[in-house]
């Protein structure tokens, strides 16, 4: 898109979008240096802020460090995602927070924090306590995590 928009007011007001997507397919490249450039750009504009949100990266931030094999880098900005407050983010939380849980119980469990992976493992669970019949594979499996995580917590 960069060189063959001449209108430069629809270029710079596009520009975000741009860098989001390349964001994405850098880290389905494993390019991700490059992807955390282009996915933080992406929440600025020429003149400052691209919108009022300042979370909504977070999540991606982290999915970038957790796929990239920073865990520590990754649970920090879930952590930071889940706990920043913002108007409405009941709406994104909806149908991303389990997902997010499950997410940060897998990587506190695989940096040996049993008690936070099981914290995160638990709270997923009292979200999707009653799921769709297409959903329970993945319940059954943090059940499971969070027996083992119980066996090891008693040793």
């Amino acid at each position: 898109m960069g060189g063959d928009v001449p209108d430069s007011v629809i270029r710079r007001v596009a520009e975000p979008g741009r860098r989001a997507v390349q964001g994405a397919i850098e880290m389905a490249e494993g390019r991700y240096a490059e992807a955390l450039r282009d996915i933080w750009a992406a929440d600025t504009t020429y003149d400052g802020p691209n919108g009022n949100c300042a979370m909504c990266l977070y999540d991606d931030i982290a999915l970038v460090h957790a796929r990239a094999g920073a865990p520590d880098s990754a649970i920090f900005w879930l952590e930071k995602y889940l706990s920043t407050p913002y108007f409405t983010k009941q709406s994104f939380e909806s149908g991303a927070k389990p997902i997010l849980l499950k997410r940060l119980g897998e990587l506190y469990e695989s940096t040996g924090n049993v008690e936070k992976a099981a914290q995160n493992y638990r709270e997923f669970l009292k979200l999707w306590d009653k799921p769709d019949p297409r959903l329970q594979p993945k319940v059954a499996e943090v059940r499971a995590r969070l027996s083992r995580l119980a066996d090891v917590e008693r040793r």
